[in-house]
């Protein structure tokens, strides 16, 4: 087997997933910018119009909003010089303790003079409040500016007529001299420019332009001349104002924002020249954040304008289609469809599923997404990143689950509740209880209602007895009196006794009710003991009372006659009375006999009472228990929905109930109902039947003995039938032999007649008998049965029972009694099922009916809710294990937000052909690679995520369709090889490869066999040649005899070569060109079969789009394997980037792209991914002599810097985007000194020009400032100098340089300093301004070659000015170039280390040569740097520019001392004594120096595994690496500091360093025994002291 190791490959340097990179942008931090500047306006609170701290307050409102934590912020104005409520101090930590970290500082430099000038030169209007700054209304500066432009016109066209008419004089004076006047008459000729209609048109046009120009002056007068009335000066901007509010600024704020630009990353530090114009200011911070590679701010695009309208009702691929044409970024590139389809993010983010509506429709990161109402639409133009991260979009995961008994709804709801870390709702334990606990309470309260009014009706009754006869009672005594009062007249009796009848009537009749009453407890079997008792107490009570009241009554009916009543007034009596009646009714109860017969019939009704609308109670519970759910699942997991996480199981299958849960909104996303319809419910029926098979078993045993009896009654009653035949056959047969034996007797004792006749009688009696016997037989025999079999209680599922498998039964519920039942319960026995079966017996009927009730209102239910639009999902159950019914679910939840893929319509292709046709007209060349992209057949073609796929054939297109995502790249690209491996695997069912190839017995065998051969085949060969030697010695033995060799020759030919019978004759032989004609019609004939045969070989690889190369074989070996290698090389090479695209744009495009977010930017930024493979280390800057080539991969754009890169990248992306990231740049500074004509100015171009750095001299940074900012300080003062003839003064001239390293080249890609400095104190103006380039470069150019150089330069042109290039000039500079080069060069070696020497005498492109080499070397060495110390690592800095002092003052708590030795062999190794930083490294920004490259290799290793602990190497000590350390020497040696600053920084690192010294004194010089003053060192009580006093101290600030 051959092995073969597989080089490891670097990953992405872009994230290859699409979502996955959308998921990183969301959650990536927005950029941030701080703009620091002195103040060009008043401050904002200067009239007190608004307090500090409502200011305050609003800006970190703003700065937490949602708006901000995406889009970013920009802050100005921040610190301000208000002291009143912050101060600057607090107001910096302000800005560095925000929870979004500000990313870019831009420094707006301006001289305290032009800022003063600028705003002591603003107006305000009066009554529009607009600020004017003075060249808006100044006229001397509006006249003079346009008096400049106009010249600055003339001087353009008078230089070139200036340059024409001096070399027409200069033509015109050589031939006056060389030829007569005759002769220049004849040659003189009429230029074009002087015929008479290109004169009058000149004159035409400039009358036309003049004209224009006074007019657009003459207009701008007039508006300022009117705007000029309404200026007034504010207070604030009176220039002695202006100047204390500058002075106060560089007092309180300029120190402290010094620090913080300071410690802030310098590659996102801009400084930006105050005298631009805020046009230009803006145009370089662009420039500048393009080569930063920051993310952009992702904006959102409406995609639709009020002016149009959309049908709310269009599907939904209508509207995408639609959609996706607005607002076109470009043709082809159209809005694409997201994950959450037409579904709103915001809503779903809530946990609600709403369809988004077309006119609140957007575009985000080249996606659509509609939302569903004009709030949502606001809320997700703030900020739509908390709708669009991980896990959304999610299903909610509001669910009901329905289905029968064991269909497994329970454990399909737990495990849904798991995977979406839901609650799982059963309805029968948590809803329905509450119901009935709800209903009861209703019951009850119906009950005591009812009681109640039972007592009240009860009480009044009795009340209206008793005062009924109360009132007889009082008719009895007035009638009583009447009597007395009139003894001698006749009292009608007879109504006197009819009244006590009827009193006795009543009281007859009241007291059976009693007795009814009191027996009710008896009569009913319901009541309790306890009720019964308290019923005849009552109606005992009740009697007792009653008779009392009678005997009472009677009493005082039969009483004296003397007693008194008082009937002044019956009224006040009877009402008297009443109180009385009242007060002497018993107290009714609920158990008053009374009340209860009243509430008897009440309470059966009561008790079967329901709510009115039961349902509606249902919903209400159940809204309940969701709410209560819905609050404790709001964190089930991180961004989870709001709403959703709960599963209803059991829920009633009632029609009426879901309508009450439709109309209440309490309806779920999706509604599951498991069934079996496969073989009649097979699998659910054996589920049920193994649930509940005790209980049918048990019913299955009963029948089975039940019938078993029958048939053991029916068998006896057989037998005994049976027996009662044979005894009566018996019977039968014995009279059968007594008759024959009568019969027998009297044939003995009769003869004759009367024997005959006595025959006959006898012979009718006989068949009398048998007769007689017939129907004895008959009455006792009963009808003949057949015995039944038993029954087959097994369906065709179930096998037939055997007997030898039986089981016994157990004992049965009611044992009987007797021998015979004890036999039959041995004898019945279960009958025996398959496993995977159920027995179809009539004891399964109550399950099937349960069944067919389920699917019977399930169809009822569906119906309902498919009129609500709900989505059901129909599950088969049958042979489906909970994993795979989970699986089906959750793909049918999760579905909906997936990305689809779609059959290729004719909406695509018109689509596609409307793009086609728009880039034609855009763009004159088409790539070949997109005319090529409608050569698949479009039938069979399908898009998905915006790409189109084409198939061979329906069936793979159908595939994709319902699973894309298996046939796409996702995480990886799609590799050659395995879909090779795929195509073999299927022809000869294995895999190909070296490391897969193992030979076969087959192959060995064959193996063997071949090396046996061979090993024979030498043998034989070896035995030839000892034959052919024998033979030679033979033939030399027998030289004597040639005559026999002749013969034997002769005789061999004739045997090898024998002659034809038939000679032919020579006529007939055939001739030489007949044997070429033949031999070349033969090969011209095949020629034409191969090339036949090889065409449609080469037909047929077209079809299937196999590449043909074609190659001139008739070349030379070699160079046909050259040209088929060559040819071969890129399909090998390129093949894993096989399936990737890559589509060439503009670069206008690109940035409209980037600028709508519809691509990203790679990782690469503006680095060429192809040269960045080749090593490059400068990375490209884009201008008009270097232009990009953008190309879109995926979903990144990358910038080549030329059209070769460019097809090299799209041939093979995945080459060129599978390596490191690039390093971290900064602009590269590099000065280039040498003598006169040593070739400075032409490398500096040519690096120019190359990668797009800015070359700069010192007389270009002066005419700069003099051209375009001619009114700032520096402009002036150059001016003065200069219009008195004087040079500029060098100090004037490195401020000049330094505004010009602000341009936008400079900050970005770099610079080239032309020919500077060239002396001592230029050299030293430089270092004061921190202007300290990179690498500097000196062309060494003998002085010989200098002044050759010079002549030849001559001979070749002709300058306008030749005493500024005379041989005088030359040697002077050269003589002042060479008097004070060793000085710099001294310096610059001793200081940074950065001077390279090239020989400047070879030529021009070997010295570009030698120069680029040591630019790569130092960039890459400068970006390892960067890297590294970025990354924590340590870093080498021996070319970085540092000076000895900085490094002495950075040295770490080792010193000079090697680290590395100190740590390994426990030696102090002094490195001191060399000042090279060869062997030094940076690490938390100390310095440490080594004695060897092996040290320093090993230096990274060490001080990174201790990084963690924060402790020193060196072992036994405990020293920190304080970082505040490392910031503060940061800040001491920070170039772009102040001088003020620096100094405080060095003072305080100083202090610090001394402070530290003091632990490793005491360490030293203490010892474990007291010692006396005078035995101690001089210093050491000082610094003992120094020491303990710094307890609570800052040891930083303090």
């Amino acid at each position: 087997m051959i092995s073969q190791e597989k080089t490891e490959e670097h990953p992405f340097a872009d994230i290859f997933s699409e979502d996955e990179n959308e998921n990183n942008f969301l959650l990536s931090k927005p950029v941030c910018f701080v703009i620091f500047g002195k103040p060009v306006q008043s401050l904002l609170i200067s009239g007190q119009s608004v307090p500090d701290e409502l200011v305050t307050k609003l800006m970190i409102e703003k700065l937490n909003s949602l708006e901000v934590s995406h889009f970013g912020y920009i802050i100005t104005e921040i610190p301000s010089l208000s002291q009143d409520s912050m101060t600057t101090l607090q107001q910096i930590e302000l800005i560095k303790n925000l929870n979004l970290k500000p990313d870019v500082i831009i420094n707006i430099k301006c001289p305290d003079y032009d800022l003063c000038r600028r705003i002591s030169g603003q107006r305000q209007h009066s009554s529009t409040g607009y600020v004017y700054a003075r060249n808006q209304w100044d006229p001397e500066v509006i006249e003079s500016r346009r008096k400049k432009k106009k010249e600055a016109q003339k001087e353009g066209k008078g230089e070139e007529e200036g340059e024409e008419e001096e070399e027409q004089e200069e033509e015109e004076a050589f031939i006056a001299g060389m030829q007569m006047v005759a002769e220049i008459l004849q040659h003189l000729v009429q230029r074009p420019e002087d015929y008479l209609e290109n004169v009058e048109n000149t004159v035409k046009l400039y009358n036309e332009i003049v004209l224009q120009c006074l007019e657009a002056f003459i207009a701008g007068m007039q508006m300022v001349a009117e705007i000029l009335q309404h200026l007034v000066q504010r207070p604030e901007d009176y220039l002695e104002n202006v100047e204390n509010t500058v002075k106060l600024y560089n007092e309180i704020v300029l120190q402290c924002l010094e620090e913080i630009m300071a410690e802030h990353d310098p590659q996102y530090l801009i400084e930006l020249n105050g005298n631009k114009t805020p046009e230009e200011l803006f145009m370089i911070v662009m420039e500048r954040l393009k080569y930063l590679n920051l993310r952009r701010a992702a904006i959102l695009t409406k995609l639709q304008s009020a002016e149009e309208e959309i049908n709310d009702i269009m599907e939904n691929e209508e509207l995408f289609h639609t959609l996706s044409s607005y607002k076109l970024i470009a043709p082809r590139y159209r809005w694409q469809r997201s994950k959450w389809g037409r579904t709103c993010p915001v809503t779903l983010k809530e946990g609600n599923i709403y369809s988004g509506l077309p006119d609140f429709s957007v575009s985000f990161l080249g996606r659509m997404y509609c939302l569903s109402s004009e709030e949502v639409f606001k809320t997700f133009l703030l900020n739509p990143r908390p709708y669009l991260l991980p896990p959304m979009p999610a299903p909610p995961c509001k669910v009901f689950v329905f289905g029968p008994d064991c269909s497994g709804k329970t454990t399909l709801c737990n495990m849904l509740a798991e995977n979406y870390q839901g609650k799982v709702i059963d309805y029968a334990k948590l809803v329905q209880p509450q119901f009935d606990k709800a209903r009861e309470a209703l019951i009850e309260n119906a009950i005591a209602e009812t009681t109640e009014t039972a007592i009240k009706v009860v009480k009044e009754k009795l009340l209206r007895e008793l005062q009924a006869k109360k009132q007889a009672e009082i008719t009895l005594r007035e009638l009583q009196r009447q009597y007395e009062r009139k003894e001698d007249e006749e009292f009608p009796m007879k109504t006197f006794r009819s009244l006590e009848e009827d009193f006795a009537t009543e009281e007859e009749v009241y007291r059976p009710e009693s007795k009814r009453n009191s027996s009710l407890g008896d009569t009913e079997e319901a009541k309790p003991k306890s009720e019964n008792v308290l019923y005849d107490q009552a109606a005992k009570v009740n009697k007792d009372g009653v008779n009392n009241v009678l005997y009472t009554d009677e009493n005082e009916i039969s009483g004296p006659s003397t007693s008194k009543r008082s009937s002044e007034d019956p009224g006040q009596e009877l009402k008297t009375d009443a109180d009385k009646v009242e007060d002497s009714i018993e107290e009714v109860t609920a158990t008053h006999p009374q009340v209860l017969s009243l509430i008897e019939d009440n309470i059966k009704v009561i008790k079967e009472m329901n709510f009115e609308h039961p349902y509606e109670k249902h919903a209400e519970i159940l809204e309940k228990v969701l709410r209560e759910v819905t609050e404790e699942n709001k964190d089930r997991f991180p961004n989870s929905p709001r709403y959703g996480g709960w599963i209803v199981d059991n829920c009633p299958i009632i029609k009426e109930l879901w309508t009450v849960l439709n109309d209440k909104g309490i309806i779920p996303d999706l509604v599951i109902c498991l069934s079996d319809t496969e073989n009649n419910g097979k699998w659910l029926l054996n589920r049920l039947y193994f649930k509940n098979k005790h209980e049918i078993d048990s019913k299955i045993l009963e029948r089975l003995r039940d019938d078993l009896q029958k048939r053991k009654k029916e068998e006896e009653a057989a037998r005994e039938a049976k027996e009662e035949a044979l005894r009566i056959e018996e019977e039968n047969k014995r009279l059968m032999e007594a008759i024959n034996k009568k019969t027998k007797e009297a044939e003995d004792a009769d003869e004759g007649e009367d024997e005959l006749e006595g025959e006959e009688s006898e012979f009718h009696e006989l068949e009398g008998l048998d007769a007689a016997s017939e129907e004895i037989r008959g009455s006792l025999l009963p009808e003949e049965f057949e015995v039944p079999d038993i029954p087959e209680t097994e369906p065709e599922l179930a096998p037939e029972p055997t007997d030898d498998t039986s089981v016994e039964t157990e004992n049965p519920k009611e044992p009987k009694e007797g021998l015979e039942t004890e036999e039959l319960y041995e004898t019945v026995v279960l009958p025996e099922f398959a496993e995977d079966a159920y027995p179809d017996v009539p004891e399964m009927d109550p399950l099937k009916e349960k069944i067919n009730y389920f699917n019977i209102m399930w169809k009822q239910l569906e119906i309902i809710m498919s009129d609500s639009f709900l989505q059901i999902l129909n599950l088969e159950i049958a042979n489906k294990t909970p994993k795979e019914l989970l699986q089906k679910v959750v793909d049918t939840m999760e579905k909906p937000f997936q990305y689809t893929a779609w059959e290729f319509s004719i909406e695509d292709y018109d689509e596609e052909t409307e793009d086609y046709q728009a880039e034609l007209e855009a763009d004159e060349e088409i790539e070949e690679e997109e005319e090529e992209e409608e050569e698949g057949n479009i039938e069979e073609a399908a898009k998905y995520r915006e790409k189109i796929y084409y198939f061979s054939s329906t069936e793979a297109k159908e595939k994709f369709l319902e699973h894309p995502e298996d046939y796409v790249a996702h995480e990886e690209p799609l590799k050659f090889e395995e879909v090779l491996q795929e195509k073999l695997l299927l022809k000869i069912e294995k895999r190909v490869g070296p490391e897969l190839e193992e030979d076969s017995e087959e192959e060995q065998i064959a193996k063997q066999e071949l090396e046996e051969l061979a090993i024979q085949a030498n043998v034989k060969i070896e035995e030839e040649n000892t034959k052919k030697q024998t033979a030679r010695e033979d033939e030399e033995i027998s030289d004597d005899e040639p005559e026999e060799d002749e013969d034997d020759i002769e005789n061999i030919l004739e045997e090898e070569f024998p002659k034809d019978e038939e000679e032919m004759s020579e006529e007939d032989e055939e001739q030489e060109m007949e044997a070429i004609e033949r031999l070349r019609a033969e090969l011209g004939e095949k020629f034409e079969a191969d090339m036949s045969n090889l065409q449609s070989v080469q037909d047929e690889l077209e079809k299937v789009l196999i590449p043909v190369i074609v190659i001139n074989g008739a070349r030379k070996v070699h160079i046909v394997q050259y040209i088929l290698s060559t040819k071969l090389k890129p399909l090998v090479e390129n093949r894993e980037s096989l399936f990737e695209k890559c589509y060439p744009i503009s670069a206008l495009l690109a940035q409209k792209m980037l600028t709508y977010t519809y691509k990203y930017i790679s990782a690469f930024g503006y680095w060429d991914p192809v040269k960045l493979s080749e090593g490059e280390t400068i990375k490209p800057v884009e201008n008009s002599e270097n232009p990009v080539y953008p190309v879109i991969h995926r979903q990144y754009i990358y910038f080549l810097s030329s059209k070769r890169t460019k097809e090299k990248f799209m041939k093979n992306p995945i080459k060129y985007i599978r390596q490191p990231k690039p390093k971290p740049t900064v602009p590269i500074r590099i000065t280039i000194v040498g003598p006169p004509k040593s070739g400075k100015t032409t490398v500096a171009r040519k690096i120019a020009s190359e990668y797009g750095l800015k070359r700069l001299s010192i007389g270009d940074a002066l005419r700069s400032v003099l051209n375009n900012h001619p009114e700032t300080e520096l402009a002036l003062m150059l001016n003065w100098h200069l219009h008195k003839g004087m040079t500029a003064p060098n100090e004037l001239a490195i401020q000049a340089l330094e505004l010009s390293l602000m341009e936008s080249a400079c900050s970005t890609a770099g610079v080239v300093i032309d020919g500077y400095p060239v002396t001592t104190l230029q050299m030293n103006l430089l270092e004061a301004r921190s202007i300290i380039p990179m690498i500097i470069f000196e062309l060494d150019v003998p002085s010989k070659e200098t002044f050759k150089r010079l002549l030849l330069e001559k001979s070749e042109q002709s300058l306008p000015y030749p005493l500024h290039n005379s041989a005088q000039i030359v040697a002077v500079k050269n003589a002042k170039y060479h008097k004070n080069i060793g000085d710099i060069r001294k310096y610059y070696q001793e200081q940074h280390q950065n001077w390279y020497v090239i020989d400047g005498f070879h030529s021009k492109w070997w010295v570009w040569n030698e120069v680029m080499k040591n630019i790569q070397m130092i960039n890459k060495y400068m970006q390892t740097y960067l890297e590294r110390i970025k990354a924590g690592k340590a870093a080498r800095i021996d070319m970085l520019c540092i000076t000895p002092q900085e490094l002495i003052s950075r040295l770490g708590e080792f010193g000079q001392y090697c680290p590395v030795s100190l740590a390994e062999t426990n030696e102090l190794f002094d490195c001191s004594g060399t000042d090279s930083l060869e062997f030094a490294a940076e690490f938390r920004g100390h310095y440490y120096k080594m004695y060897s490259q092996e040290k320093l290799n090993v230096t990274a290793e060490i001080l990174g595994s201790e990084a963690s602990t924060q402790t020193s190497p060196v072992k036994g000590t405990n020293i920190s690496h304080e970082p505040a350390f490392a910031r503060i020497s940061g800040t001491a040696f920070n170039p772009k500091g102040s001088e003020y600053t620096r100094k405080k920084y060095k003072k305080k690192m100083d202090q610090f360093v001394e402070r530290c010294e003091l632990i490793t004194y005491l360490g030293a010089k203490m010892t474990r025994k007291y010692q006396e003053p005078q035995f101690r060192a001089i210093d050491f009580d000082y610094k003992l002291q120094s020491f303990l006093s710094l307890r609570d101290i800052d040891p930083i600030n303090g």
